[in-house]
This record gives C-alpha cells, sequence and structure tokens, in this order.
C-alpha cells in the first residue's frame, strides 16, 4: 500500500466514523465499499479486513457488558442500574 492509498484510507475511515458515530449508519459496509470500490483492494485483503473489525467489535461489546454487569453488582442492585 503506498503512501497516497494510506492516507486515503485515514482521510475516509475518519469521515466513515464520524458518520457512524453521530448516525449509526453502516460503518463496516461504507468501509467495504470503500476498500472495494475506490482503492481497488483484492477481495480477499477485504474480507480479511471487515471480519477483523466484526471480531473487534464484538469483544469490544462482551467486554463492555462485562464491565456494565460488574459496576451494577459493586454498586448494588438498583433498578436504573440494571444492564440491559
Amino acid at each position: 500500500m503506498n503512501a497516497e492509498n494510506q492516507l486515503i484510507t485515514v482521510g475516509f475511515g475518519l469521515i466513515l466514523g464520524v458518520i457512524r458515530g453521530l448516525f449509526d449508519a453502516g460503518g463496516r459496509l461504507m468501509f467495504l465499499l470503500l476498500l472495494l470500490g475506490i482503492l481497488k483492494y483484492p477481495p480477499r485483503l477485504v474480507v480479511r479486513t471487515s471480519s477483523l473489525i466484526i471480531t473487534m467489535t464484538a469483544v469490544l461489546d462482551i467486554v463492555g457488558y462485562d464491565l456494565k454487569v460488574t459496576l451494577t453488582m459493586l454498586l448494588g442492585s438498583s433498578s436504573q442500574l440494571q444492564p440491559y
């Protein structure tokens, strides 16, 4: 990957991150289309990248849920602090 593609990837990643954060609009799909359509990455690399993003998201969700449950248990069983 050359320097120009790295800058484009980081730039679009920031833009897609802001869109995802503000509107909760499909970040992975838009990033997948960016890698395949605009940057012309090979499909195998794009699938691996997408799988890595999905895995990281799932792991962070599990850790976040576990921390929320642990915090609830430490603070007591108030109805306002129940996890999900």
